[in-house]
């Protein structure tokens, strides 16, 4: 009589969903703590507008009264008095004009920009063969010749997004998240 052996297989799924458990759990408290950390806000006038600026981020701005921009990374930010730390320069965020930043899909015109280099590179090899070949593929070679130049000048426009921030501005610049309450409990934004 041949015996059924038993199956390890149900221990070892049991043991895999304590350890998601667990992963899901250190990932929920990992997400909430970096929500508890201050971020330099530009608030646009809609929820797509909007960007965040984190620590270790390049930052590029433009004071008032200046006309060049100046770039450095974020070292720390201060939300009490609404001031930010760059490189060595403790600055006050109301100081600031105007400020830039790369946009969302900016990796992927880099992406199109380098693969139509690449795509214009190869084809100028391509032309290095015999009259025939070229002869025989002209309208291909054409074609692709056209499409990575496209994609070269696609990618080489609209990768920065300069904002004018201020009182009187379409967007605001303000240091949110982390705790924003004064030492004697008043919110620092609604003077509560």
């Amino acid at each position: 009589m041949a015996q059924i052996a038993t199956s390890t297989r149900a221990q070892f799924f049991q043991m895999n969903r304590w350890v998601l458990l667990l992963l899901f759990l250190g990932g929920l408290f990992v997400s909430a703590s970096a929500q508890l950390q201050p971020y330099l806000l530009l608030q646009g006038p809609s929820g797509s507008k909007t960007y965040r600026f984190v620590r270790g981020q390049e930052l590029e701005w433009r004071f008032h009264g200046e006309d060049e921009f100046f770039s450095a990374r974020i070292i720390d930010f201060y939300p009490e008095s609404q001031t930010i730390r760059i490189d060595d320069i403790l600055v006050s965020i109301n100081k600031f004009a105007e400020v830039r930043y790369r946009k969302n899909g900016a990796g992927l015109k880099k992406y199109l920009q380098g693969q139509g280099l690449v795509n214009l590179v190869f084809l100028g090899g391509f032309t290095a063969f015999s009259k025939r070949t070229r002869r025989e593929q002209k309208n291909f070679l054409i074609v692709a010749a056209i499409v990575s130049a496209a994609m070269v000048i696609y990618g080489s426009f609209g990768r920065y997004v300069s904002r004018e921030v201020g009182p009187n501005q379409r967007y605001l610049l303000k240091i949110a998240g982390g705790d924003l309450r004064l030492r004697d409990g008043r919110d620092l934004y609604d003077g509560t």
